[in-house]
């Protein structure tokens, strides 16, 4: 410590000697804004030039006499840091030292070159500590932050629709909450206050303490005054030297992001910001080309965009392996779509957006599900198709894989059907009304649709086929006018059996598109009706002339056209029978 004190008493001694050689006041004046600029007890040495220029002869008034009092008590406060009762006051005579300065200019025929360069050397001193200080309470009052909270709360709308039915469907099997419909991967940002926060109002992140913000700002509106206002140079460098700690720490978060632990949500925000940071940097490598610390800027932002590109693909790649191998076990109710196609669809329909950034990342990456086993694509233009497109087609084809392995948990052969329609449907529903459909192409839709025809039919046959059996001539011994009564009745009572248990289940079943709905029921109406009109034409009348004949023929064919409306509604049975009731 005392060598400390001793080579501090050096230094000042030194400088007293400087300052007293100097035989011009002026020169003892911009001397000593000098070496109080490099270190603050230096300014002490003004009492030791005011001794010395009182104990000086008297014969001639020194040039300081003739200087504006407003400069001689601003220069006392930014030497001395004295008679200060807040920042705010020493803001207030960095503002009266600008004034002043710009009168002088103004003024240039009534005040001399010393006295200008003495207001300016004061000013950019007090200037120089602004700066310090702004940098300074940056640094102090600068919020942390968390990657992966900031990331889980940048996503818009549609992103956290997406959250939210990987959260319902990766880590709850019990819910079959369906994912909203989303059209766009871009999102909005919003700015509220000193905040900023992504995402709508969900949450609002600080990035600097609220307190500091006002002198912040007090102080970068005085600065901003002086430091633009000199050469293009002065400019360019201030610029320079305020931007690069900034693009630094926006570097920094870019970083943080790209080696953060991944997550499918999260790839829409890294690929925003792939492309952000992939746009800016040319002018990043424009603006710091000639700095030896810009060169490190642009390195670390080449190096950060390869990361968040990696992060990218590596978060793609990660997310194809799920849905390849998504093994959940448990029936969606009803035969409804499944929680995996919605995802994967909605998934795709966002990964559209970013086709370019996604062909630009994928040129350089060895393509796993391009095997032909693994694709098994059938599309005759799939060499022509973009990377992107090539992968998302075999996406598709193991989440269809992965759907017609679900259908085999339903008992029921007719549900299957009902099933793989329902969610193949809806995976052409999402191609067709998208920008997927530019990419893999008509034929792919069309061969979907004949694949929806092909289990319509089987369906039919494996729902059916008992019911219309009961309605053959085979068995009942002979023709209409001479055919068994026993065998008759038998008959009708089998059909009523069969087509109402097929009622009590199948209203119970939900085919969500009104026209795959109603497409079943005219097929199933134009197989069923007619049979059963055509059988109760040959054989009704020899039942209906006898005692109970309302026990086995309980249905006219408008009876059955009519109850045939209820089917794939997915609405209880007792309701069907009270709406009954009421009509």
């Amino acid at each position: 410590m005392a060598a400390t004190i001793e080579g501090q008493d050096k230094v000042l001694a030194t400088a007293q000697r400087i300052v007293q050689s100097l035989g011009n006041t002026s020169d003892a004046d911009d001397m000593l804004l000098i070496l109080s600029a490099f270190d603050n007890r230096l300014s002490t040495l003004s009492s030791f030039v005011s001794s010395d220029e009182n104990s000086s002869s008297g014969a001639s008034v020194t040039q300081s006499s003739a200087v504006d009092p407003r400069l001689e008590a601003a220069e006392r406060i930014i030497l001395n840091e004295a008679d200060l009762s807040s920042f705010t006051e020493y803001l207030n005579v960095v503002d009266e030292i600008i004034h002043l300065a710009e009168e002088l200019n103004l003024n240039a025929v009534n005040a001399s070159d010393d006295v200008r360069d003495r207001a300016e050397n004061t000013l950019q001193l007090a200037m120089t500590r602004l700066e310090d200080e702004f940098r300074h309470g940056l640094i102090r009052n600068t919020v942390p932050l968390d990657p992966d909270r900031l990331t889980r709360s940048s996503l818009s709308s549609s992103a956290a629709a997406i959250a939210i039915a990987a959260t319902e469907f990766l880590n709850d099997e019990e819910t079959s909450e369906s994912l909203e419909d989303v059209s766009s991967a871009r999102y909005s940002h919003h700015s509220h206050g000193r905040g900023v926060s992504f995402g709508g109002d969900e949450m609002s992140l600080e990035l600097i303490h609220p307190d500091a913000v006002i002198e912040l700002r007090e102080i970068a509106e005085d600065d901003s005054i002086w430091i633009f206002s000199g050469s293009d140079l002065i400019r360019e460098v201030c610029f320079l030297e305020t931007s690069k700690g900034c693009v630094m720490q926006l570097l920094n978060f870019g970083e943080a992001v790209a080696i953060g632990k991944r997550s499918a949500e999260k790839l829409f925000r890294i690929l925003d910001m792939y492309d952000a940071l992939a746009q800016v940097l040319p002018d990043l490598q424009e603006l710091f080309m000639d700095e030896d610390a810009g060169d490190m800027v642009c390195s670390e932002a080449k190096g950060v965009l390869d990361g968040l590109g990696e992060a990218a693909i590596g978060t793609f790649v990660e997310f194809e392996n799920a849905v390849q191998g998504e093994s959940s076990r448990r029936p969606i109710q009803n035969g409804e779509i499944h929680p995996l196609a919605r995802y994967v669809m909605n998934y795709a329909k966002l990964l559209v957006d970013y086709s370019d950034t996604l062909n630009l990342l994928l040129e350089n990456v060895e393509v796993e599900s391009d095997n032909p086993e693994r694709e098994n694509t059938d599309n005759p233009d799939v060499e022509t198709m973009s990377r992107i497109a090539r992968r998302l087609l075999a996406l598709i084809i193991s989440l269809e894989s992965n759907i017609g392995e679900k259908s085999r948990m339903y008992e029921d052969a007719a549900m299957q059907y009902i099933f793989l329609m329902n969610n193949i449907l809806y995976i052409v529903q999402k191609v067709k009304d998208s920008e997927l459909r530019n990419l893999l192409g008509d034929n792919w839709i069309k061969k979907r649709r004949g694949l929806i025809r092909q289990y319509a039919t089987q369906y039919l046959r494996a729902s059916w086929s008992k019911v219309l059996s009961c309605l053959k001539d085979e068995g009942i011994g002979g023709s209409s006018g001479n055919a068994s009564k026993v065998a008759l009745k038998e008959r009708f009572k089998n059909f009523n059996a069969c087509f109402e248990d097929i009622y009590r289940i199948q209203t119970a079943w939900k085919v969500p598109d009104p026209q795959l709905r109603e497409e079943l029921r005219i097929s199933i109406s134009e197989k069923v009706i007619p049979a059963y009109r055509s059988f109760m034409g040959r054989f009704g009348s020899q039942l209906e002339s006898g005692r109970h004949a309302g026990r086995y023929i309980k249905y006219t064919p408008d009876d059955l056209e009519n109850y045939l409306l209820d089917l794939f509604e997915g609405t209880p049975l007792i309701l069907h029978h009270l709406r009954r009731k009421s009509t």
